[in-house]
């Protein structure tokens, strides 16, 4: 029978204890900011004060361990496998196929615009056509089983509004980062025993030609059209325990596969006047990939307004924190009193509470006052985080590169 206790009304009162998986559903704001609160024991010589850690088990600042495992799928060109921890896993397979553009008129004057052309200038113009060609064509299925909210579907259904959203997101990012660049991916060569000939019995006086002279008229020559290869990227999740990080596995995943990515070597073949592939295993060649990008994503939870009870059951009041502005491991105190935590990697049960999230993209190739390159902030919901507080943020970016290469890349 549960213990009662007097008041001045004279009504008892019960003290009544849950399990905390049952605390976690009944109050999962008040679950989580006890878990997040420093413990302070009555008794500090029997044991030291509980360090502050989430019901997962991590720090505020503490990520999930990344693995990963490449050349997992023998039917595709690249694959790779990424893990956060034993909670979210993706796997990534890329297919390959040709593709063949007229040939384009001669255009003197785009010779003469090439030689003046600066590296941001070439890789603006290699992402628009990049995007105009539909030459990378990344594409997540959620409906794989991985969680209850994104069941197996049966037939052809289109895909959810939020699967489109990530496959843009992983689009707009392979653009922006130029990982692909566009000669990667253009089939050059050719190989025709009429065109050999032909050459072999013409007379050209190097000394007298130019490169903005349009080459002479061959009607019995076919012209060799432009042709690409074009790079089907499809991202399957097996297991998903936070929305938010599912980006940050997806991506990886994405740089893993294209990383283990090789092609066959292709030309264009004159006489049969179409592109022709080699089978010879060793003609294959590994896909360039520049740089190694890699995403990290935080979410920002707040602790509802009131003293918040801790898991040894006191009250923790507010004067006790950070002061007002830090992020990291302790936690800030806002303007009305509430209390707020930056969460590295958030999981299921952490993800729904947070108000704020923020993705942040590095690669070691950037040029700016940082030591990595900013390739891209995402952001939304929430105005706890100010771009002072983000300094903090990039920095625990920076940390997780670091665990994500190795993983990614464990022979460099």
């Amino acid at each position: 029978m549960p213990s009662a206790s007097s008041n001045p009304s004279g009504a008892e009162q019960y003290a009544i204890q849950l399990p905390s998986d049952a605390f976690a559903k009944v109050a999962p704001y008040s679950h989580l900011a006890a878990h997040l609160l420093p413990q302070r024991s009555t008794n500090t010589t029997e044991r030291p004060p509980r360090k502050p850690l989430r019901p997962c088990g991590r720090t505020a600042s503490e990520f999930r361990e990344p693995s990963c495992t490449t050349n997992s799928l023998s039917h595709c060109v690249g694959s790779a496998v990424t893990r956060l921890g034993d909670s979210t896993s993706v796997v990534c397979g890329i297919q390959a196929e040709i593709l063949t553009l007229p040939p384009a008129p001669y255009d003197s004057s785009s010779v003469d615009a090439g030689e003046g052309r600066t590296d941001h200038d070439r890789n603006k113009s290699d992402r628009q056509k990049l995007a105009t060609l539909n030459l990378l064509v990344p594409n997540v299925d959620l409906a794989t089983g991985a969680d209850p909210d994104h069941l197996p579907t049966t037939g052809s259904g289109a895909p959810s509004a939020e699967a489109q959203v990530l496959s843009s997101r992983i689009l707009s990012l392979l653009l922006r980062s130029n990982v692909i660049s566009l000669d990667s991916l253009r089939i050059s060569g050719h190989h025709s025993a009429r065109r050999r000939s032909s050459q072999d019995d013409m007379d050209v006086d190097s000394s007298t030609s130019s490169p903005s002279s349009p080459p002479d008229d061959d009607d019995d020559i076919p012209k060799e059209p432009e042709t690409y290869w074009v790079l089907y990227i499809s991202l399957l999740p097996l297991s998903i325990s936070g929305k938010t990080s599912l980006f940050d596995a997806l991506w990886a995943a994405t740089v893993a596969a294209l990383r283990t990515t090789r092609l066959p070597r292709a030309y264009w073949d004159g006489d049969a006047e179409s592109v022709l592939c080699s089978r010879k295993e060793e003609e294959y060649r590994t896909l360039h990939v520049r740089g190694c990008p890699f995403a990290a994503s935080f979410g920002v939870f707040v602790a509802p307004l009131g003293r918040v009870r801790t898991l040894e059951g006191g009250d923790e009041p507010p004067q006790d924190t950070e002061k007002e502005g830090e992020v990291g491991e302790g936690m800030r105190t806002l303007s009305d009193g509430r209390l707020a935590w930056v969460l590295a990697d958030p999981e299921a049960g952490e993800d729904e509470l947070c108000s704020e999230t923020v993705t942040v993209v590095l690669d070691d190739r950037g040029e700016t006052n940082w030591k990595f390159g900013i390739l891209a902030v995402e952001k939304k919901g929430g105005s706890v985080l100010g771009w002072e507080d983000m300094e903090g943020v990039f920095d625990m970016a920076e940390e997780r590169w670091r665990e994500w290469r190795p993983a990614v890349l464990p022979w460099d």
